[in-house]
């Protein structure tokens, strides 16, 4: 066993406090106000995201919803879930709905965590300099979130300076996987594999057809990646290369972070354990394997 690297852990620490903005009950209801459909199913008793909602509110950082952008941007989706859902989206203004998502997860942290103070703070302006001025290239959804106005306090500071690093992370692993050659279907069937869990059963939820499915399992398989739907040698060496390189193109932000890093995941890790106990984050998920 490796050391399990320190972008990685990060990211991992990150994601529950981040993500959160998928299925806290004060998102839900700030994007019914918009017209969107309240949450209509659960998971573990973590109220899932409404599709429309999902991604006309994930879009917004990017200020278009048109669906092969969106798709191409969030990488691992099929066009045909995107562009349905965005189709079922209401019309609302993109910066209107960027702050309204903000500011819900900030609300739903508040009522978990407690009121921001200076350890928020710190961590907040710790994030925002990891991330300050990275490069933008091939990474859309970081570079949109950049361009919106930084909340000025509180945890609504702490979660747009946590999504950056989110965003970063995501789209550094798109062009990690995107340059070598494999579909965003295949990177879904590799990753189950990778985990541990069948294959075609997460990557249901990405609106990838039976047909679509058939061709990518059979295109690894020619490729000596996956057998019987294992992963084999060779297709476990690619998917560990593709999240080195991904952790690679996060080194940036490690760097700037320096000796603070340790400490900085140790208290993510503690906000992240709470939100999952409170049901803003499902617990079930493949985290552990970046902890």
């Amino acid at each position: 066993m490796h050391p399990v690297p320190v972008a990685r852990r990060l990211a991992a620490s990150l994601e529950p406090v981040i993500g959160s903005v998928f299925f806290l009950p004060e998102v839900h209801e700030r994007y019914a106000r918009f017209g969107f459909q309240p949450s209509d199913r659960e998971r573990g008793g973590v109220a899932m995201p409404d599709g429309p909602a999902y991604f006309a509110s994930r879009a917004s950082a990017l200020g278009t919803r048109r669906p092969t952008v969106v798709a191409a941007a969030f990488g691992v989706f099929s066009a045909r879930l995107v562009g349905g859902a965005l189709a079922a989206a209401m019309p609302v203004d993109a910066d209107e709905l960027a702050a309204a998502r903000v500011e819900a997860t900030a609300a739903g942290l508040e009522r978990i965590l407690g009121p921001a103070d200076v350890r928020v703070g710190e961590i907040a302006e710790q994030l925002l300099a990891s991330t300050a001025d990275l490069d933008p290239a091939g990474r859309p959804l970081y570079a949109g979130l950049r361009d919106l106005p930084v909340p000025t306090d509180g945890w609504a500071r702490l979660h747009r300076a946590g999504d950056l690093a989110r965003e970063f992370r995501g789209d550094s692993h798109t062009v990690a996987w995107a340059t070598r050659g494999l579909s965003a279907c295949e990177l879904g069937l590799l990753t189950e594999a990778w985990w541990g869990m069948p294959i075609r059963t997460y990557t249901r939820t990405r609106g990838w057809t039976e047909e679509q499915f058939d061709v990518a399992e059979s295109s690894l398989e020619s490729s000596g990646l996956l057998d019987g739907g294992s992963l084999t040698t060779a297709g476990r060496e690619l998917r560990e290369v593709i999240e080195q390189d991904t952790d690679r193109q996060c080194e940036p932000m490690i760097a700037r972070l320096g000796d603070e890093a340790e400490a900085l995941i140790e208290t993510l890790r503690a906000w992240s354990a709470a939100v999952e106990a409170a049901k803003g984050y499902p617990a079930d998920g493949p985290l552990s394997l970046g902890s």
